[in-house]
């Protein structure tokens, strides 16, 4: 999944360049080359499986570009809903106290961040038309980010769940319906012609050397 998000973001700072660009932002536009080299840095190490060192690079490049971002050109652009990915991340890639705590702080950073637009304007303003642009663009971008966390975390479970599954009703060795789940489906069929007051019967097979069967069907 970090492999996908870096090559996603490293796209949409490549975007950003051209667009602040023409917005008039030249100094937040060249920062996003800096962004684009740190994506490249993290995707290979990730290729290399340095998970801690991407991770870094990425926590790194969304928190101090947010920091820049709405430093330069102002709260209302919004750079800091990128912020607010982290959030559920946390919780799906760390236990819970750690999760806690670094909720905590990432919090504070964003509040920090707040208030410290209130008393400062910001230092490379553009017009107002530009700025909404901005906005917009980074909504966009979070809503699509948080769109697809959900997706792949559904999927994520979805996929567990058939696994486990599997795990609890079929066995392993044959293939076969286990003993639980065929008791299972017995009682389930018993129940359903009894509601319609149909008679029902089983046939029960006992299969000799049943061993030789179970060895055959190895891999």
């Amino acid at each position: 999944m970090e492999g996908y998000a870096a090559d996603l973001a490293a796209a949409v700072d490549v975007s950003f360049f051209f667009l602040l660009l023409f917005l008039g932002s030249p100094i937040l536009a060249w920062i996003n080359v800096v962004s684009v080299a740190m994506y490249t840095v993290a995707y290979y190490a990730l290729k290399r499986k340095n998970n801690r060192l991407a991770v870094r690079l990425i926590w790194l490049e969304v928190v101090g570009h947010s920091a820049l971002g709405t430093i330069l050109i102002g709260w209302g652009s919004g750079f800091h809903y990128y912020l607010l990915m982290f959030v559920p991340v946390l919780f799906m890639t760390m236990p819970l106290r750690g999760a806690l705590l670094s909720l905590v702080g990432l919090w504070g950073y964003y509040v920090g961040l707040d208030v410290l637009m209130w008393f400062i304007g910001p230092v490379q303003p553009i017009s107002s038309g530009a700025l909404l642009g901005v906005h917009l663009f980074n909504l966009s971008v979070v809503f699509g980010m948080f769109s697809y966390l959900s997706y792949f975390y559904l999927s994520m479970g979805l996929s567990a769940q058939r696994k486990l599954r599997r795990l609890a009703t079929v066995d392993s060795l044959t293939g076969l319906l286990n003993r639980r789940h065929g008791t299972y489906l017995a009682e389930k069929e018993i129940a359903r012609f009894q509601r319609a007051g149909h008679p029902v019967a089983f046939m029960l097979l006992d299969v000799d050397h049943f061993k030789m069967i179970n060895v055959s069907s190895r891999p």
